[in-house]
This record gives C-alpha cells, sequence and structure tokens, in this order.
C-alpha cells in the first residue's frame, strides 16, 4: 500500500490551556480513515513548556516521536503519533496534557495510511533572529526506502499577521497554517522512496518571524522490510 496523506486535516485549534492543571481539549473536525496514523503537532509559544500527553475516548495510544528542544525561540515544537488509530469520530474530543500551565497552544492533527509502526530518524532547526527562510535538518540518513517525512514549523507572526508558507523542493504544504496568539504552525511534508539525509526547507513569502521546525521521518509497512530479507532454510 502507498503512504497517502489526507488532503483534509482531522482537527486544528489554538485551545487555551487550564490552570492548575496544564490540560486542553481539541475537537475533531473530520473523522480519519479507519487504520490510519494520526499526526499531531503541537507548539506553545515557550521554550520549555511541551505537549506531554495525549489521549481519546476511543483508547487508542499516542507516542512522542519527536521535540524540537529549547532553541531560544519562544517556540517548542512536539509530533505525536497514533500508529493504526481505530474508532475515532467527528465530534470525539482528544484531551491533551501539558508540561506546565500556558496561555494557548496551537494543534494541528493530520492522518496518513500506508504507514508501518515506527518512527526512524528526527532532526531540529531555528532562528533566533526574523527571518524569511527556514531550513531544517539534515537527518541521519534514513534506513528505510519508503518513508513519509514530517516537518512541523512553528513561526512567531501570529493571527495578527498574514504568514504563508512556501514549501522547499520536494515539499508539499500540508493545509492552512494554524494561527493563534502564541503564533503560528505550519506544516510541510514529503514522501521519499529511497534512503539517505533528510533536510527540509521553506519560505515564510509575507512575514519574516523566528521559527523553531522539527522533522521527523516515519517508516512504510514493515512488509516492505521483511520482503528483503532471505527465507529461513529448514534442514532436516
Amino acid at each position: 500500500m502507498p503512504i497517502v496523506v489526507s488532503a483534509t486535516r482531522c482537527a486544528s485549534g489554538n485551545p487555551s490551556i487550564g490552570s492548575p492543571t496544564p490540560t486542553a481539549t481539541l475537537s475533531v473536525a473530520t473523522a480519519p480513515a479507519a487504520g490510519a496514523t494520526l499526526l499531531l503537532a503541537s507548539a506553545c509559544a515557550s521554550d520549555t513548556k511541551v505537549l506531554s500527553a495525549v489521549s481519546d475516548p476511543r483508547g487508542n495510544s499516542y507516542v512522542l516521536v519527536g521535540d524540537s528542544g529549547n532553541t531560544g525561540t519562544l517556540g517548542r515544537v512536539t509530533l505525536f503519533v497514533c500508529w493504526a488509530q481505530a474508532g475515532l469520530l467527528a465530534g470525539d474530543v482528544l484531551t491533551l496534557t501539558f508540561s506546565a500551565a500556558s496561555a494557548s497552544a496551537l494543534v494541528a492533527l493530520d492522518a496518513a495510511t500506508g504507514l508501518g509502526t515506527s518512527a526512524d530518524r528526527t532532526a531540529v532547526g531555528f532562528s533566533t533572529t526574523n527571518t524569511s527562510s527556514v531550513s531544517i535538518g539534515p537527518s541521519v540518513a534514513t534506513v528505510q526506502a519508503d518513508e513519509l517525512v514530517w516537518v512541523p514549523i512553528y513561526t512567531s507572526a501570529t493571527n495578527l499577521n498574514t504568514q504563508t508558507l512556501s514549501a522547499g523542493a520536494g515539499y508539499t504544504v500540508q493545509a492552512a497554517r494554524v494561527a493563534g496568539s502564541p503564533g503560528s504552525v505550519h506544516v510541510e511534508y514529503r514522501i521519499v522512496s529511497s534512503t539517505g539525509a533528510q533536510t527540509a526547507t521553506g519560505t515564510l513569502n509575507t512575514t519574516a518571524s523566528k521559527y523553531a521546525g522539527l522533522l521527523v521521518t516515519l517508516r512504510g509497512p514493515t512488509a516492505a522490510v521483511s520482503a528483503r530479507r532471505p527465507t529461513p532454510q529448514v534442514i532436516g
């Protein structure tokens, strides 16, 4: 099965984070396909506050596969993945738990099919000064030929700014930016068919800003790997 990213985003928002319990909620607008992998990108306007757990009413498991860390940009990006989700419906509400209280967060929930059940490589890129050029990576060379390269990017441009991302060579911008009071989250991606180090670039073509970006590669079906293994020889 080829890797396919759904053009319709499942959910997005700029939810407020509660206090003293640092949680927020996100309502699913469009149900993902049965068995699809969910990719939940989040950013807080902080170098230290971070999304730490995700849950949904269907009992799916969400795993942290990437964290941009403290970049000095006042924007920290994480990516959680739910492999082969089951039963999630439009109107379901996800609970997001953060490491500490914050004013709000930016969240984008997307879906893809044709993936395996593991991440491979990560890389980070950032700028602490205003710029229109985005560059993330390179990563260590990927292990598997067929992988999805997923790149959420936080910028300091708020919903009061008009800002768009032009994708770098080979990449596709995924849906519209998620904008709010702490800034914006853009997502771009590409699907590769050969191993190698991965780098993502892009251009902020209206409002230059600080940025922090995270690149994560997600492996295709494990069958693509096992098919290259020799068949065990039976003796006796």
